[in-house]
């Protein structure tokens, strides 16, 4: 399903936390597509490739009618600083055979490990990577 994401960081530009509570909005760097359709995509492909599974997909392009969960992602926070990445996300997953609901929440730190662009999109890739490891963990799939 969609998922939802704080404003501040919902843009084509990179967005970084600055002294005290200043946030920069660095111009010159942009993403490649907006987050709003990068990061359910992302988290899709990898948790097709944690589960080994081939029909993950993510809203709205999901090819599954017959799936068997809805995931929903609600990230809460995300806060990138010079140092570190942190997204805090609550998520639910809904069963659609029997319609029972898990929720749970999750943090994901990731360090950024330099000042480049490059640096800062390898933490957001490593914690999209970390949430679909989580969201895999609670699937309760047949083994």
């Amino acid at each position: 399903m969609p998922i939802t994401l704080p404003e501040l960081v919902d843009r084509p530009q990179l967005v970084v936390a600055d002294e005290g509570t200043k946030v920069l909005i660095l111009e010159s760097h942009r993403w490649a597509e907006p987050l709003r359709n990068s990061i359910p995509r992302l988290i899709a492909e990898d948790l097709s490739n944690i589960i080994g599974a081939d029909r993950v997909s993510s809203y709205p392009q999901y090819a599954a009618n017959n799936c068997r969960y809805r995931i929903y992602v609600d990230f809460q926070r995300i806060e990138t600083t010079r140092e570190k990445l942190v997204f805090n996300i609550l998520w639910s997953m809904r069963a659609v055979t029997d319609d029972k609901v898990s929720s749970m929440s999750l943090r994901i730190v990731e360090k950024i490990g330099g000042d480049s662009q490059e640096d800062l999109t390898s933490a957001y890739s490593r914690a999209i990577g970390g949430v679909a490891r989580e969201i895999a963990k609670a699937l309760p799939l047949d083994k």
